[in-house]
């Protein structure tokens, strides 16, 4: 399927993906190549996406995702990222990773692979086993007529905007200069809106293409795109038979009117490699609003079947009336495995309509009635893939219920990187990726303020039974989530602040493969539990940091079994090297919960500290199945059930952490005299497994216990 995925992307965006062999023999073993795929034009800001799935240990092979350790190196990029953990812009961990190029040059990379054998250092003096290297060329645009600098009033040639770019003046409406005057039509153009002018966003504005850009240049704020008629997508990327491959937009503020406004979409058509680029969003429903949904339904038209016309089946619904739906108009009906009937309105008469309908279709319908059923995957136009967020600003959407959220996005190779994501206090998620399949990378964001019962951040993959637009039987898989602080709802009581699950109990969606690491967890006032995980299959949950203590419950990570789902139950979860905090004096606490029907997880050296001296004060509760579960901080209260054994010290004992009254990650060191010191187990390799701050774990029984050494090494 990986292969089937990245097959879809090259073909859709006509982009160049390169595959870079190992510059040390594959002797030890580690083989298979590093794919790196750069925007098909080039220009910048350019995302490149790297892939090392494919880059494995022999010995561990499929799992080799978190038991190899992967570190990339981005020559020629510099400074920290502003949110999240801030940590370098030249550096990521993990087995995929992402880079946005946003200045001119010829840069190198590299991939450090390391499984415990020594070939050399990297540039931090740590071990390595095999080398990856190559590099990467990115252009500026052309100082020439195909740069149009558009101005609401009289447009001149300021700072950035070039010399010999074409000037276009008293452009106060966006949708009519895109659509009319451009066409619809990006390719090759860079359209720069002055700094300081506000354009008006009251209808959608298509940008297809290929190769495009919308920007800003001048002085003084950044250009306003204002919905102020709260009417529908202020931006789309592709529109009917106008694809959208290799765009960008960066450098705009966007805000609209209201409640149905939404600042960026995604055409029904093939979308790929957009670049959402220090984009500043606020007082609309949705930030960025891109559903498989629209694809399902352009995928599922024209299907042909022997019976009815046309090729398609025709039922008479006899209910159905011209009051009710318009001609031509489509039907979108969901099951409870989400699948869409499409159907199209031919004739409607004033007692009954007559409907099209697509492919695979029960033998009857019953009179009056809408019934739904699983369509065959047929991928016109495949999945949104390459929809990348960097360095954003999305706040204060507005709406209420199910609408308001910052960012809804179902897609393959997605980015969420550098963003501050927050006050989504009147709708929703503050991030929802719907249907996250191949390779989604979220890091160093600040994430905050969902709203009651809703999450900062929450995953989901796609029905097991497949969509017209996403194969059957696809996982979501390879996705990292590092370097984040994610902070739950101050609304309500008990809510989560991440997951990894189905999207509700009644539809089967599958993940594996993904790693959360290196994540500060602050609970709000509202929050119970930081990081729920319903489905797993070999994901891994390691060196984060949960801070418990404004919560109305302290609870940290919990692995959902097989109650109350249709999804297979987890199984082969780790949860390794956490650190837990609460200084609420109330509420109860179980730091891990291991679900009854989970089965096989791993859970060792997790520690915590609990100032509360009632309710139930809980390191690990083991209902599973086969779970591994050793060097834990012990329980207080409640009892600790199930498979754990050789426990550390009470949660109720002091860890002598760095600060008595810890909030930072480096608070969060252990120093001289912590019981967590030398009493872990490394279950890896001496070298293949670090703390939070990149200290490398000794192996066996020597290692350091939590997610934080002492600053002098573990």
């Amino acid at each position: 399927m990986r292969s089937l995925l990245l097959a879809l992307l090259a073909a859709a965006s006509n982009c160049f993906a390169a595959s870079f062999p190992a510059s040390v023999a594959s002797i030890n073993p580690i083989t298979g190549a590093v794919t790196v795929t750069p925007c098909a034009s080039g220009r910048v800001p350019c995302q490149t996406f790297f892939d090392a799935t494919a880059v494995v240990d022999s010995t561990f092979l499929t799992y080799s995702f978190y038991k190899a350790r992967y570190k990339w190196y981005f020559g020629g990029l510099s400074g920290n990222w502003s949110y999240g953990q801030q940590t370098a812009k030249n550096k990521a961990q993990g087995i995929v990773a992402a880079a946005l190029y946003d200045t001119a040059g010829t840069y190198a990379w590299t991939l450090y692979v390391y499984n415990g054998t020594n070939n050399g250092t990297d540039p931090d003096g740590a071990p390595y086993t095999a080398a990856y290297t190559g590099t990467n060329t990115f252009t500026d645009w052309p100082d020439d007529a195909n740069t149009f600098v558009v101005a609401n009033g009289t447009a001149a040639h300021g700072t950035g905007c070039g010399s010999n770019s074409t000037l276009v003046s008293s452009v106060s409406d966006l949708d009519v200069y895109i659509n009319t005057t451009q066409s619809s039509n990006l390719t090759g153009k860079r359209l720069l809106f002055n700094k300081g002018d506000t354009f008006t966003a009251d209808h959608t504005a298509i940008a297809g293409g290929a190769g495009g850009m919308i920007g800003a240049c001048g002085s003084g704020a950044k250009p306003i795109f204002s919905d102020v008629t709260n009417s529908q997508t202020m931006l789309q990327f592709g529109g009917t038979g106008n694809a959208g491959t290799d765009l960008r937009i960066s450098g705009i503020e966007m805000t609209g009117g209201g409640a149905t406004s939404i600042a960026i979409g995604a055409g029904a058509t093939t979308v790929n490699q957009i670049t959402i680029h220090q984009v500043d969003c606020h007082d609309v429903a949705k930030c960025i609003n891109i559903a498989a949904s629209d694809l399902d339904v352009a995928n599922s038209q024209g299907i042909a079947n022997a019976a009815g016309a046309s090729g398609q089946n025709r039922v008479t619904l006899s209910s159905i009336t011209k009051s009710n739906f318009q001609i031509g108009q489509a039907i979108g009906v969901f099951s409870s495995q989400s699948q869409i009937l499409v159907s199209t309105i031919t004739a409607v008469g004033a007692a009954n309509a007559y409907v099209d309908l697509a492919d695979n279709l029960p033998s009857t319908l019953s009179s009056g009635t809408v019934q739904s059923w699983t369509l065959p995957f047929n991928p016109t136009y495949p999945l949104y893939s390459g929809i990348w967020c960097v360095e954003c600003v999305f706040r204060d959407v507005v709406g209420g219920g199910s609408v308001g959220i910052p960012i809804f996005i179902d897609q393959q190779y997605g980015v969420l990187l550098g963003s501050h994501i927050y006050n989504a206090t009147g709708g929703e998620h503050t991030v929802r990726l719907n249907k996250a399949m191949a390779a989604t990378i979220v890091q160093n964001n600040t994430l905050a303020d969902p709203a009651d019962s809703k999450l900062a951040l929450t995953i989901h993959s796609n029905e097991w039974a497949g969509t017209p637009t996403i194969a059957p039987n696809t996982y979501s898989q390879y996705g990292v989530v590092s370097d984040n602080t994610m902070t739950g709802s101050a609304l309500g009581s008990g809510n989560t602040t991440m997951s990894l699950d189905p999207r509700n109990g009644t539809i089967d969606q599958r993940h594996r493969y993904w790693l959360v690491e290196r994540n500060l967890f602050v609970h709000g006032a509202g929050t119970g539990t930081a990081l729920s995980i319903t489905s797993s299959n070999y994901d891994v949950v390691r060196n984060n940091i949960v801070d418990a203590s404004a919560g109305n419950l302290h609870n940290g990570i919990s692995i959902a079994g097989s109650s109350g789902t249709v999804s297979p139950a987890s199984d082969h979860a780790t949860i390794l090297n956490n650190t837990f905090y609460s200084s609420g004096l109330t509420g109860n606490t179980i730091w891990i919960t291991l679900a009854a029907g989970g089965t096989n997880a791993l859970v060792e050296n997790n520690i915590g500290y609990t100032l509360s001296s009632t309710g139930t004060r809980r390191s690990v509760a083991d209902s599973s199945t086969g779970a591994t579960c050793t060097n834990n901080s012990a329980s207080v209260s409640g009892g600790s059930v199930g498979s754990c054994t050789g426990f550390l010290s009470s949660m109720a004992t002091d860890p002598k952490f760095a600060s008595a009254t810890p909030s930072a990650p480096a608070d969060f060191k252990v120093t001289a005299g912590s019981y967590a010191i030398g009493t872990g187990t490394n279950p890896y390799p001496a070298g293949n497994y670090t703390d939070w701050f990149g200290l490398a774990q000794p192996a066996a029984s020597a290692s350091t216990a939590g997610a934080a050494c002492a600053s002098g090494g573990c």
